[in-house]
């Protein structure tokens, strides 16, 4: 598992979520090189929010978010760090990724590939809080600039 944005440059496989700006409210261009992309187990630690901030949220296809929905992503984003804040260990960050709606295969991709890679539970919740920067960075230049944002799913 990798708990970072990735350029298109940086990836292989299929196994990705896009976040795209290449297109207009009603059409994009997928596996766009200006777009990011995350791992889908890294997803999973912010899947119930997106949910939340889109009605129209398709884990396995396209949704597009509005500024609305954008704002409200943005502040549901921030809110998630600071529950990060709150994680002191490995069985915390478990017992949270059980917590979630779409993490059910998490528990063993965190003990046996994140932290026997990493070496410490300290680092996931680092970076976990930097994805969150990340994402809601790239939330407030789509609001800012007036793009659509379109999550593209498995």
């Amino acid at each position: 598992m990798d708990i970072s944005l990735k350029n298109k440059s940086d990836i292989s496989g299929s196994h990705w979520i896009e976040f795209n700006v290449s297109g207009t409210t009603t059409d994009y261009t997928h596996w766009a090189d200006s777009s990011k992309y995350l791992d889908e187990y890294a997803y999973n630690f912010y899947t119930d929010i997106f949910e939340k901030a889109s009605s129209n949220f398709n884990y396995y296809g396209d949704t597009k978010l509005d500024k609305e929905e954008l704002v409200k992503l943005k502040q549901e984003i921030e809110h998630r760090i600071k529950t990060f804040d709150d994680l002191h260990s490995l069985p915390d960050i478990i017992e949270f990724s059980k917590q979630t709606s779409y993490a059910l295969n998490l528990t063993q991709d965190i003990e046996e590939t994140y932290y026997k890679q990493n070496g410490e539970q300290n680092k996931m919740i680092v970076d976990l809080k930097k994805l969150g920067s990340d994402l809601s960075h790239l939330l407030d230049t789509c609001i800012k600039q007036g793009k659509t944002l379109w999550v593209l799913g498995l």
